[in-house]
């Protein structure tokens, strides 16, 4: 899941600066925020409707079938493609991965998930030390658009993996179906967030992060185009980069994310 939406990232950025100047960048930056942020709250309600562990398998399937789609759609028109896939990975990127994770938090209690959780996150970093690897391979032998089929084909293992995980997840329903739950009033999230001050200083913190990322993403994007030109140097410089962050991203959640879980809180 992380190889894929590493590679996507660099997929994404490559199709989308060899189509488009990088002063288009702002506005599809913004675009793709307020396209995420739709897809959340959708997303959001339908875990509550549906529970996890059917809407995650059914997004890795429709993010498969999107890919496919923009793959055809490159041929006739690799512009719109490019504007298509940056909007996918908006969608069907961070927003799948989120829903990922409270499939995990439904298969696993707070106490006894935290080696669990280090584990899948370490495996996350790895993923995205094999997804540089497989863009930067790729951008060599490939045409820049059948990247499309190989992410395609990511989110298919990924599908077949939370599949697996359903048997997991349905335990812990059918232990909560025999326990008599008393009913709770139903939160108003963004209530939650104005009156508790540990979520209101998380969102301040995402939020600001966002901010800073969005920048830095968008000066880091306009001096890649100023060296790079063609689509594959694009993909393999960008490519390269990830697969630099994902090894050091492994190497920290190797040393420091267990210790961190377990030990300090």
């Amino acid at each position: 899941m992380i190889a894929q939406q590493v590679a996507g990232k660099a997929a994404r950025d490559a199709l989308f600066l060899s189509s488009f100047h990088v002063r288009a960048l702002p506005a599809m930056m913004a675009a793709s925020a307020v396209i995420s942020l739709a897809a959340v709250l959708w997303l959001s309600r339908m875990m509550v409707k549906y529970s996890p562990a059917k809407v995650v398998p059914v997004g890795f399937a429709l993010g498969s079938v999107a890919l496919m789609a923009e793959w055809a759609l490159s041929f006739p028109a690799p512009r719109l493609a490019a504007i298509a896939v940056y909007l996918h990975t908006a969608v069907f990127g961070a927003v799948v991965i989120s829903a990922f994770w409270s499939l995990i938090n439904e298969i696993f209690d707070p106490h006894t998930g935290k080696p669990a959780v280090a584990a899948i996150a370490g495996g996350g970093t790895l993923g995205g030390v094999l997804g540089g690897v497989v863009a930067w391979r790729a951008s060599e032998v490939i045409a820049l658009p059948t990247m499309l089929p190989v992410l395609a084909a990511m989110n298919v293992v990924s599908l077949w993996g939370t599949l697996r995980l359903r048997s997991s997840a349905a335990a812990p329903k059918a232990i909560a179906e025999v326990s008599v739950v008393p009913e709770t009033p139903a939160l108003s999230p963004l209530r939650e967030i104005g009156t508790t001050p540990y979520l209101r200083n998380l969102a301040w913190i995402v939020g600001v992060g966002a901010v800073t990322s969005g920048l830095l993403d968008y000066v880091f994007s306009a001096e890649a185009v100023h060296r790079f030109h063609d689509g594959r140097a694009l993909l393999s410089f960008f490519s390269l980069f990830w697969l630099t962050t994902g090894i050091l991203s492994f190497g920290l959640q190797a040393l420091f994310g267990r210790l961190a879980l377990e030990k300090l809180g």
